[in-house]
């Protein structure tokens, strides 16, 4: 090669870049690399799992990287090879599936949801065979998708090219041979092996891992575990060499107890899933339920992680409904606009009422039919310009635009509502206004402008603060050790009058969250459920989901990333004291 000299800024990271881009033409920065980030993560069929694996219940497993299950027999890892196979069809891959221990069952693939038409069974013999088949499968696909590269940039979005979607699943690696084994096999003379099937899977690992992530190809693989000795104690070991353990991204290693009836009948299998080996999760372990009649239900072992006050799902009971607005109507008054006191209240029921009264009133809260205010229904907030001076704010100089961050000006501890009135304040008395002459709308991130004089005194120090005085809305949260405040709301008159009259509330019951619960109550639905009906859809929802994961599953089974460093601070004092219980019983098992 031609004789290259670097003559650029030593200290540019673009320079340099573009220099070595001379001997390397098939790499790129890290901002700019493709296998860098996992294209799609796609459902293993078990929330829980996910969480294991990916370190979200939203993600699962990740296209472009080797998975591995292992586990001794029966303790469901061909069962959940399945089911991630079923969910990635869904996605839109091919399926190949590499069959070593010629189990396969057409009724037990349909059974767990498999298209038959998007799999293809190959039964190898060596595993020489699955490396040659995958390396000429990837370099086809790496030809072709250069190719279409190529011609994509003279067509539109709609009219591009692409390769197919592929996964491919090893059932399992175990049970392979090499090819020394079996040509000693076909010449009659066996002979010790010497290590040889451990190094051709390394060999198929080291071979076709770059490929796979260039491609976005998820390999999913099964082993079986051994005892070892390691010093003066046993070891679960994965069969099949260190290649197995140094290359997946993720080793899951799965283990079982029989789920018995009355009469000891097996029913199914209790799963435990710890991690050996992640690069995306911390190693926690879950626990999900496969049962021989009904299969994986999604959404088992979630119980282990909600609660009432992150998602409003907990064990408890039904109990009476209070309608404080007919107790309210009938005793004091019922009137718009009027703040209305917990414990005033409560001395006024009966006995029997008291015991749920406050039950019924985070339901009406819940539902937006009344609103809590502080104890004296008023709160002073500290003055503008000194809360933005506190966030970098420079008037020293005379800069008389001010971008207004949302909600950073007051630190999320006030509403949108207190934060438009300390900027309104300004703005009626003249001494701001808005750029572009646009409405205030604290939402959106929009300039304020400040006149001159005021600017003037901040640097001279003639400055005045001004304080203004709001509703309070900080407490979002019924509490029946404290006295609190409330205001039926606008959707409660819209809903509950009817000709100038109080109707009649149609609820009877609401959910009591209680640890001697016998059942799991539902906020969202208002109902309870019995043990095994509360894994479905209908409980827990996409937005349960979303939450649940946000604030639980992430930072309990994520790396803390930059991402997620800061989520503590969106939690309440309850929920962290929540979650650093169950980080310590997590830390236990």
């Amino acid at each position: 090669m031609a004789k290259t000299i670097f003559n650029g800024n030593a200290k540019s990271f673009s320079e340099i870049n573009q220099f070595i881009g001379n001997f390397d033409k098939s790499g790129g920065l890290l901002s700019e690399h493709t296998t860098a980030e996992i294209r799609e993560w796609v459902h293993t069929g078990s929330y829980v799992l996910n969480a294991c694996i990916s370190g979200s219940i939203l993600k699962g497993v990740p296209s472009g990287r080797i998975i591995t299950i292992s586990g001794d027999p029966k303790t469901g890892k061909s069962f959940v090879l399945l089911s991630c196979m079923a969910q990635l069809q869904k996605k839109g891959y091919f399926c190949i599936y590499f069959d070593t221990e010629n189990a396969t069952s057409y009724d037990r693939f349909i059974a767990q949801g498999v298209d038959p038409q998007g799999v293809r069974v190959i039964v190898p013999e060596t595993v020489a065979d699955i490396t040659v088949q995958l390396t000429q499968l990837t370099q086809s696909l790496l030809d072709t998708k250069k190719e279409y590269e190529q011609k994509n940039k003279k067509l539109s979005e709609d009219e591009k090219l692409e390769i197919p979607k592929v996964a491919v699943f090893i059932d399992s690696l175990s049970a392979l041979n090499s090819s020394k084994q079996f040509s000693d096999a076909l010449s009659g003379e066996m002979k010790q092996d010497m290590g040889t099937v451990a190094k051709e899977i390394k060999l198929l690992f080291n071979m076709i891992t770059p490929r796979l992530g260039k491609l976005d190809i998820p390999m999913l693989c099964t082993a079986h575990e051994y005892e070892a000795d390691q010093g003066y104690q046993k070891v679960r070991v994965t069969s099949g060499g260190k290649g197995i353990t140094y290359m997946a991204s993720v080793l899951v290693s799965l283990r079982k107890k029989f789920d018995r009836d009355e009469n000891k009948q097996k029913m199914g299998v209790i799963v435990t899933a710890g991690i050996n080996e992640s690069r995306f999760s911390i190693h926690r372990p879950v626990e999900f339920y496969i049962s021989f009649t009904k299969g994986l239900n999604a959404y088992m072992g979630l119980q282990e992680f909600v609660s009432w006050n992150i998602c409003g799902i907990d064990r408890g009971r039904m109990v009476a409904y209070v309608d404080t607005a007919s107790e309210i109507s009938k005793k004091i008054g019922l009137e718009k606009s009027r703040t209305y006191s917990t414990k005033e209240i409560e001395r006024e029921l009966a006995q029997a009422k008291k015991q749920t009264f406050y039950q019924s009133l985070s339901y009406d809260l819940y539902n937006g039919y009344i609103r809590i205010v502080s104890s004296d229904n008023t709160i002073v907030l500290p003055d503008l310009v000194r809360m933005m001076e506190q966030d970098g704010f420079d008037f020293t100089e005379d800069l008389e635009t001010k971008t207004i961050k949302d909600k950073l000006i007051v630190h999320g501890i006030y509403s949108d509502e207190a934060m438009s009135k300390m900027i309104s304040s300004y703005i009626d008395s003249g001494d701001a206004y808005m750029v572009g002459n646009v409405k205030l709308d604290v939402t959106k991130n929009q300039k304020l402008k400040f006149k001159k004089s005021i600017i003037q005194s901040i640097n001279d120090g003639s400055y005045v603060e001004r304080l203004v005085e709001v509703e309070s809305e900080q407490t979002q949260e019924i509490n029946e050790k404290k006295a609190q405040k409330f205001v039926f709301t606008e959707k409660f008159f819209t809903e509950r009058f009817e000709d100038g009259k109080l109707t009649p509330s149609s609820v009877e019951k609401v959910c009591f969250p209680t640890p001697t619960g016998t059942e799991w109550v539902v906020r969202h639905l208002n109902k309870s459920f019995k043990n095994l009906e509360i894994f479905n859809k209908h409980v827990f929802t996409d937005e349960i989901l979303k939450t649940l994961d946000e604030k639980v599953m992430i930072p309990l089974f994520s790396y803390r990333d930059k991402e997620y460093e800061d989520m503590d601070g969106d939690l309440s004092s309850t929920d962290m004291e929540e979650l650093s219980e169950m980080d310590k019983i997590m830390s236990g098992l």
